[in-house]
């Protein structure tokens, strides 16, 4: 049985302590790095998906414009504005939504049909035939509400 000599020891426990804290260091940074990214893209999904309601939201108004019954029942909203449920003009008088976003909308002030999934609709006339659709969500990760606003003109 060989013996081993003094330079041959093997490594010293503040060795292995520091490669440790190493490759702790390097896993906590990719950890890190990914859950960041993967919250960046599913903010980016809730805002594509609410810009797909919003145009939809606009592509409702355009129709109920050229029907002659629907168009009296837009420009005769109130100042709480109204959204699209397909064909339907849902008024939003007597909800309450608030036109910003602020802790005061707590999102239980939309109607059903203005309620898709996690996103809440509204449409509001902001003068002649210039007309304002937003859709509210909250943010992924928490932190502030976010919104989707689209200022679209009729012809």
């Amino acid at each position: 049985m060989e013996t081993r000599k003094r330079h041959q020891s093997g490594d010293t426990i503040v060795e292995v302590l520091i490669a440790i804290a190493v490759i702790t260091s390097v896993l906590g940074t990719a950890f890190g790095t990914m859950n960041r990214n993967m919250l960046i893209l599913r903010d980016n999904q809730e805002r594509t998906e609410s810009t797909k309601l919003a145009q939809g939201q606009i592509e409702s108004l355009k129709a109920a414009w050229d029907n002659t019954s629907q168009k009296a029942q837009i420009t005769g909203q109130s100042s709480f504005g109204f959204c699209m449920n397909g064909t339907t003009v849902v008024d939003l008088t007597g909800n309450a939504a608030p036109t910003d976003i602020t802790s005061a909308d707590d999102f239980a002030n939309y109607p059903a049909e203005c309620k898709k999934s996690y996103y809440n609709i509204g449409i509001k006339r902001l003068s002649g035939k210039t007309y304002r659709v937003y859709v509210r969500y909250d943010r992924v990760g928490g932190g502030p509400r976010s919104e989707i606003m689209m200022v679209y003109t009729l012809p």
